[in-house]
């Protein structure tokens, strides 16, 4: 994906070129920084907020100095190593669960929810036994994704991103579904409590950052 001002962009991480640097940045919310300069193999973290990175960007370029080369660490590359292991391991996967009664009476419905700054206009989930999909209506036009409940995501490219999402979710009470919403290509990660009854849904939004921290109410669109 290219970014509107021109950098390169995609799942999360910049590539700027300043100054004559090619680099690798994460830009979290709130000024946070993790800033990669692979000529020089370093790394540079800024947890402070309300700066402008770019002033100093120059002045740490020119104040970078090297004294000699750094001593090898067997231990933490082995360690290294352990963790790239671990992490190409497929995840663990958990049991599917019989579905409540309450998923009979709603699957298949669509619930229209009140305007929201997530611009979700409704949802539905599609229950056939140990297997669910869920979807979504964003500006009129709707969204299948499967929805994984063994705790493994689900990944789907059918989001109106267009960038891949992973979905799973599981039933924590008879008429209670709590549904992780991860867009990886976005890095935006929504956790959804939804409480059914037959005619309408109360819905609970949250993200790690706490920007979007929802209560809202559906209805059965007609």
């Amino acid at each position: 994906e290219t970014a509107a001002k021109g950098v390169s962009y995609g799942y999360g991480w910049w590539l700027p070129e300043f100054a004559g640097m090619s680099l690798i940045e994460a830009q979290g919310r709130g000024g946070q920084l993790i800033v990669i300069w692979p000529e020089k193999e370093m790394v540079v973290v800024l947890t402070a907020g309300g700066l402008n990175a770019d002033e100093l960007a120059a002045y740490l370029a020119q104040a970078v100095r090297s004294d000699g080369s750094i001593p090898e660490n067997p231990q933490a590359v082995t360690r290294l190593k352990q963790i790239a292991a671990a992490l190409k391991m497929p995840p663990p996967v958990r049991a599917v669960a019989s579905p409540p009664a309450i998923a009979t009476q709603i699957s298949g419905r669509w619930y229209r929810l009140e305007p929201n700054k997530l611009g979700l206009e409704a949802m539905m989930f599609e229950v056939d036994d140990q297997k669910m999909q869920l979807g979504i209506m964003i500006g009129g036009r709707r969204y299948m994704m499967p929805v994984g409940l063994d705790e493994v995501y689900r990944l789907s490219n059918q989001t109106p991103s267009q960038l891949p999402a992973g979905v799973r979710g599981s039933w924590t009470e008879e008429d209670t579904f709590v549904l992780e919403y991860d867009e990886i290509g976005r890095v935006n990660h929504f956790t959804f409590s939804i409480k059914f009854t037959n005619e309408s849904i109360v819905v609970n939004v949250d993200e790690p950052t706490g920007l979007y921290q929802l209560a809202l109410t559906g209805h059965i669109l007609d």
